[in-house]
């Protein structure tokens, strides 16, 4: 089966150090990764074997931006668990290739059987409810003890409880410190860890990321061009037939990721909370799974299956045949005192500039930073502490609001490059299609032999023309409201998100039609007037841009 999908990956491998080699004879590829691709990251194991890690791309600028991410989905039936909620996102490490985004590192699949065993000596009873666990190795089985890498043992591993998959990431943590210091990538200075992905991580992943657009981001499930029994092991006998599966055999989501949904079951690391009302409530409560597994009926099978697991059962731990898991590599937040500084600096810009990246330039752009400054120095100087207490949790809940719109305003602002990158690209071919025209009608006109053609051909050229001045309108107003609606500052951060985003998507060829809309908008915004001619020649020539 060939399975290729035209989404360009990030390539950061040249980055990264290479991996040292772990003793024993190295397992055969296509035990551990079956459907490589050129951004895979693959660390070393013990007992020769190894784990793959992919990209994902988070487009973010800076120690303290995320990426405000819709998760969820619309079953009023799952509304207590699985209403729409945003989360907030960023990746542990830097891109070296932009500034505009950071990653995360996810497994490529899901953690198979023979992985587990060669880091934890056994198996934790996969497949067998009622089975004891087993006994967890604190880096590794002994040589003698290693397990034999077959495709047997390329079946996901299950049975596994949310603490042991904790043990079975810092005992490969610990392994790899040991054995292969410089596999791990690093930020900082600091290396990377392995852990269960936090769920925002895993949901983000699993609909495609910045791989896909908005609009499928938020489908039920990710793009399936091919159907979903090529992407999904689902129940029935048309799919899984009541089986697991070896990782790896059907088609990868939009970031090459294979069984995200269906299969098994993947522990994340966050406890369950109820979904009230759009936020997590406050009470914490079992283990959360997502992704669905191989006992999920088709018509069950989304990308926002949450489902709570109670960490015992009885008198022992509550292992189930359809739940596993898949790491991620994470990374320290507080890396030195060069990045606590750098953080204590961005606050501080937040703190003076907040609520001023939606607005209009001029004397109300300082309006809310001002307030919080005030009700701040309040709070300082309020003698009752108690009024004190009110002061500052006005000033908290006026920080979270200023937060929420300045994340519409940056939402917006990229929309409406997005749309004039999107303009830009038709007015760019209508002026080659007018361009061609003109030269049909002439040649027409020069041979004088059918009237009736030349007559069609200037009407050809007259709608065409129409159409393009139409469309130019679009543009132009367009670039008038981002002029007049977002600070420069905002539309430039946001050009290099968008840019991002498009090269992603493969669309990279709207990028300079991005970039030539911003400057655009700075043009307006410092003569007050469109420049209908240059903005014209400018879109014809923007293909020569990239």
């Amino acid at each position: 089966m060939i399975r290729t999908l035209a989404v360009p990956l990030l390539v950061l491998l040249a980055a990264l150090p290479a991996a040292a080699q772990a003793p024993g004879p190295a397992w055969p590829e296509r035990l551990y990764n079956p459907e490589p691709v050129p951004a895979d990251l693959t660390l070393p194991m013990p007992c020769g074997g190894a784990m793959v890690f992919r990209p994902v791309a988070v487009p973010a600028e800076g120690v303290l931006a995320d990426r405000r991410v819709l998760l969820g989905g619309e079953d009023p039936e799952r509304g207590y668990a699985e209403m729409p909620r945003y989360a907030h996102l960023a990746g542990g490490f830097a891109d070296p290739d932009s500034p505009a985004r950071r990653v995360y590192w996810i497994g490529a699949y899901e953690v198979t059987r023979t992985q587990w065993a060669a880091v934890m000596g056994a198996e934790p009873g996969a497949g067998a409810e009622d089975e004891a666990p087993a006994a967890a190795g604190a880096a590794g089985p002994s040589p003698d003890a290693c397990p034999e890498p077959e495709m047997a043992g390329r079946l996901p591993v299950t049975g596994v409880t949310w603490f042991e998959a904790l043990a079975f990431a810092e005992a490969y943590t610990r392994w790899l410190y040991e054995n292969a210091p410089d596999a791990l990538p690093r930020e900082d200075g600091a290396a990377g860890f392995l852990r269960l992905p936090t769920e925002a991580e895993w949901e983000y992943a699993a609909r495609g990321g910045i791989a896909v657009t908005a609009e499928a981001f938020r489908e039920r499930v990710f793009p399936m061009p091919e159907g979903m029994t090529e992407y999904v092991w689902f129940q029935g006998s048309q799919s899984a037939a009541g089986s697991l599966h070896a990782v790896g055999l059907l088609r990868p989501n939009p970031l090459f990721l294979h069984d995200m949904l269906g299969n098994a079951a993947e522990i994340v690391l966050e406890p369950f909370r109820l979904n009230r009302l759009g936020r997590l409530h406050g009470l914490a409560g079992g283990f959360v799974v997502k992704g669905g597994s191989f006992r999920t009926p088709r018509g069950a099978v989304r990308s926002s299956f949450r489902h709570e697991l109670a960490h015992f059962r009885g008198a022992g731990p509550n292992r189930l045949g359809d739940v596993g898991l898949r790491l991620v590599i994470g990374a320290p937040v507080l890396t030195s005192d060069a990045r606590i500084r750098a953080i204590r600096e961005e606050l501080a810009a937040l703190e003076r500039g907040a609520g001023a990246a939606g607005d209009a330039a001029g004397p109300a752009a300082d309006t809310t930073a001002d307030v919080l400054a005030d009700l701040g120095g309040l709070a300082a100087e309020a003698d009752s502490a108690a009024l004190r207490q009110r002061l500052e949790r006005v000033v908290v809940a006026l920080r979270g609001i200023a937060e929420a719109r300045d994340a519409r305003a940056r939402q917006a602002a990229g929309s409406s490059i997005r749309l004039g990158a999107f303009l830009g690209g038709t007015i760019r071919n209508d002026l080659a299609g007018i361009a061609m025209r003109r030269r049909i009608s002439a040649a027409f006109e020069a041979a004088g032999t059918d009237p009736d053609l030349a007559a069609r051909a200037r009407d050809g050229l007259t709608l065409a023309e129409a159409g393009l001045q139409d469309t130019f309108e679009v543009y132009a107003d367009t670039v008038i409201a981002a002029a007049e609606a977002f600070e420069p500052e905002t539309l430039r951060g946001q050009l290099e998100v968008v840019s991002v985003e498009l090269e992603a998507r493969n669309r990279g060829q709207l990028v300079p039609l991005a970039r030539l809309f911003t400057r655009h908008a700075a043009a307006f915004r410092a003569a007050g007037t469109v420049a209908r001619e240059a903005w014209l020649d400018d879109l014809a020539g923007a293909a020569q841009e990239r």
